[in-house]
């Protein structure tokens, strides 16, 4: 169950303090991967991508709201900032 793994995959980067929340804070940080959840309004999303897209960084779009994986409330966008848990959460996705 891929969605079980990539909660988990969060979960640790919660706890690592490897993940900032927001577009401003990802702006504000050295990021290596941006995921956008499902519920991310399509302006924002636009932004984001091309953000990410200028400063040659990773994005997914999920298909699972960033608030039911993180357990957070209010929270479309998401940057990690710890670059050994990129690859993981890629692999995890697809």
């Amino acid at each position: 169950m891929p969605s079980k793994k990539l909660e988990n995959y969060l979960g640790l980067c919660k706890r690592s303090n490897s993940i900032v929340y927001g577009f401003d804070n990802i702006k504000d940080n050295k990021c290596y991967l941006v995921l956008i959840g499902c519920d991310c309004k399509e302006k924002l999303e636009i932004h984001i991508k091309n953000f990410c897209e200028q400063r040659k960084i990773e994005y997914k779009k999920l298909d699972k709201s960033l608030n039911d994986l993180l357990n957070t409330n209010n929270c479309s966008v998401v940057g990690i900032v710890n670059k050994n848990f990129v690859n993981p959460i890629l692999e995890c996705e697809e």
